[in-house]
This record gives structure tokens, sequence and C-alpha cells, in this order.
């Protein structure tokens, strides 16, 4: 029973061991983040940098979103409490498993351009 318990904790282990180190290197805005971006956030009305757009931001560029990445503005909405792209969005209404993945994993690698 024991050597039992102690595979299960050692493969518990290896396993979470293996699925924090799942994100690649090379998550960047400019190939990975951008089209996510572009489809789901800098779109009209939202934050497209457009005069007298209800939100806040233009995220069309990496030095403009870089703003409320620094900030944890960014992480806070779309990460935490993942009310970004909002229900009343004329786009799309939620991000996927996939594009929330490759958000965390870029903010996890240190929002690299």
């Amino acid at each position: 029973m024991k050597k039992f318990l102690f595979s299960a904790i050692l493969l518990t282990v290896f396993f979470a061991c293996k699925e924090e180190n799942k994100c690649a290197d090379s998550v960047t805005y400019t190939n990975d983040i951008k089209p996510i971006i572009n489809a789901t956030c800098a779109i009209s009305g939202c934050h497209d940098g457009a005069v007298g757009s209800s939100s806040p931001g233009d995220y069309r560029t990496f030095a403009d979103i870089k703003k409320v990445t620094d900030d944890g503005k960014f992480k806070n909405r779309v990460l935490t409490l993942k009310d970004m792209p909002p229900s009343n969005s004329t786009g799309p209404k939620t991000l996927t498993d996939a594009q929330l993945e490759l958000i965390q994993c870029w903010a996890d690698k240190g929002y690299k351009e």
C-alpha cells in the first residue's frame, strides 16, 4: 500500500510540474496575441482607438497594449475576472480556452513583443 501511495504521489508531482511548463518561450504579441486582440478586442467600438469609443485604450499595437499589461489591468480583466470581451461586445462575447491559455502563457513569459 505504501508503494502504491508513493507512486501515486510521485506521478502527481511529475504531471503537475510538466503541466506548469506547457508554455512555449516563443509566445509573442506580434505572432500569437495580436490576431486574438484584433478579432476580439480591437474591434469597432471597443479598443480600436477610435474617437468616442466606449472602451479606454487602443490595443492595435504592442506599445499601446503594453500600458495595461504593465499595470496589471489586462491580466486582471482577461485572465482573472474573465469579463473581457464583455457580453455586450459587437464581436465575440468570450475567448476560447485555447486563446485564454495562449494569453496566460504570454503573461507568464513576460508579455514579449
